[in-house]
């Protein structure tokens, strides 16, 4: 990466005195180049390749520390799947065991079994979904960082996306916690009666209690519903009162103190970034300070070489001069048509264009099934208004994306009037509008659109 800035930097600064030389050498009848305007403009082009090296290096950064960020909620993930696993394999455990039995004889030990074990607050799956879509975030800018467009911003979504994960697996870290010291507590309260071969298990009094509930209800059919309701209501309750209201508390206090917990860790993780933000504040200004002195000695070097050019003859120069700046060009332009096929494959237009990208019949005024099926047509959209650079073409972009008679593709979930739209809709919409005006030829190179 380094190599190339430098390499873009050395044929900037060569542009810079070749373009000198042709301009000593148009005659007479032309004002001589100083080298003051000669040392102007090699500073000029150093200082745009130090703001694009610095761009890129800052978009590198943000996007490697985004990725350490997820990759540590990958590892707390995976101990929360095994944590998880763990908890519900001794919860089964507990179901024929001699200390699920002993549960199962405390009717308030046995209905906060059964809370856990029927109602966990973190499943397995949930977890397992999690980490698959980390994965794929993580695998999205890993590709985005060796791609062409490692100098473009990060998406506000991804970074949105990573924050949500991380904060959902702390939660998650904190509620299993809780499952477990709770299940550590009832095992640990439970009666210590040595004779336990006749006692009922865990699973047979689950068993029983869903037996007596089914029975409730169907004498609840021939009795009365109104009366049975309130039978049965008061008998599934009056034995789980006291142990929920008991729970309900314990609950209160413990997410009292994980919230405090989290507000600790919180302002650690503030003190710490703005220490990780000043310090590299800092090394970016001593290798600021060191890429001037190094452009202050390449542009004294390029100032001796023009005196050398001087004294050479005068028609080879302007050849030559001609020459690079013929090459300079073709690189410039090549370069420009590159980004633009970047930022048409970048996220954020798929995501604001893609409506227009996808296949379909209909196109802005034209007879559904005159033209085959493919994206909407550059030619139509311009005969339709949409590429008027003003608040018409913004309102025909709208409608385009929101017609009900294109019933193939995607519609925006905006309000087809314009007047309607939220601020952060407008804000999409104008986006999507300057994106299609600056990249329309390369959208139908690259076949996204119809010609």
């Amino acid at each position: 990466m380094k190599t190339r800035h430098y390499r873009i930097a050395a044929v900037t600064v060569l542009a810079a005195i070749l373009a000198g030389c042709a301009l000593l050498a148009a005659g007479a009848s032309r004002t001589p180049v100083t080298p003051e305007e000669l040392r102007e403009q090699a500073a000029e082009a150093e200082r745009q390749d130090r703001t694009q090296q610095l761009h890129d290096l800052s978009a590198r950064q943000q996007r490697q520390k985004l990725l350490q960020q997820l990759e540590q909620t990958q590892e707390t993930l995976h101990d929360l799947l095994e944590t998880a696993q763990s908890l519900s394999s001794r919860m089964d455990a507990l179901l024929d065991s001699d200390e699920g039995k002993r549960l199962a004889a405390d009717p308030s030990l046995f209905t906060t079994f059964c809370h856990l074990y029927g109602e966990p607050h973190v499943s397995i799956d949930q977890i397992a979904v999690m980490a698959n879509d980390v994965a794929d975030l993580v695998q999205r800018l890993k590709v985005a960082d060796d791609g062409p467009d490692v100098g473009l911003p990060l998406n506000q979504q991804a970074i949105q996306q990573a924050e949500n994960f991380a904060s959902l697996s702390r939660n998650w870290s904190a509620v299993l916690g809780e499952s477990i010291s709770t299940l550590n507590d009832i095992v640990h309260q439970a009666p210590t009666d040595p004779n336990v071969s006749q006692a009922k298990t865990l699973r047979q009094a689950i068993d029983a209690d869903i037996a007596r509930a089914h029975l409730l209800r169907s004498q609840a059919q021939i009795v009365g519903e109104a009366r049975a309701s309130d039978e049965t209501s008061e008998t599934l309750t009056s034995a789980y009162y006291k142990a929920a209201l008991v729970m309900a508390n314990a609950r209160a206090t413990l997410a009292e103190r994980r919230n405090q917990i989290l507000i600790e860790k919180m302002q650690d993780e503030m003190t710490a970034r703005e220490e990780e933000h000043n310090r590299q504040l800092l090394q970016n200004e001593e290798e600021h300070r060191r890429r001037f002195y190094e452009a202050d000695k390449r542009l004294k070097d390029a100032l001796a070489e023009i005196e050398e050019l001087k004294k050479r003859d005068q028609t080879q120069r302007v050849i030559r001069a001609a020459q690079v700046e013929t090459e300079m060009q073709t690189q410039l332009d090549a370069a420009e048509k590159e980004r633009l096929k970047a930022l048409a494959k970048s996220l954020e237009v798929q995501t604001l264009l893609g409506p227009l990208f996808a296949d379909g019949t209909w196109q802005p005024r034209q007879p559904i099934g005159v033209y085959e099926t493919g994206p909407l047509s550059l030619s139509r959209l311009a005969a339709y208004g949409v590429m008027q650079r003003s608040m018409t073409g913004l309102i025909r972009l709208l409608d385009v994306m929101t017609h009900p008679a294109d019933e193939r593709r995607p519609r925006m979930g905006y309000p087809r009037t314009f007047q309607l739209l939220s601020v952060s809709q407008e804000d999409d919409l104008r986006k999507a509008h300057a994106y299609l005006l600056e990249l329309a030829p390369t959208l139908v190179e690259l076949k996204l659109l119809a010609p």
